[in-house]
């Protein structure tokens, strides 16, 4: 589960670094084009997942707690 997630909140996060590289570069906002009146929803889960991967890379843990179980599995001899 927290796999599937952390590969979700970076997904977002590369879509929001191109979309503000190109608000930047070309001043072309592809999720305001794309989404048109529901861009700020998009901007909101994009900006909920910075902060998750924010969280996931200074702790080793994704947020929602479901990591914090997850032990090394030793080897067997």
């Amino acid at each position: 589960m927290c796999k599937v997630l952390n590969v979700i909140a970076m997904i977002l996060v590369f879509i929001g670094g191109l979309n503000w590289g190109l608000v930047g570069f070309f001043n072309f906002d592809i999720v305001a084009t794309i989404f048109g009146y529901w861009a700020n929803i998009v901007y909101a889960i994009v900006g909920l997942a910075a902060l998750y991967g924010i969280i996931w890379s200074f702790t080793g843990h994704c947020a929602c707690g479901c990591c914090h179980d997850e032990k090394p599995k030793k080897k067997k001899k």
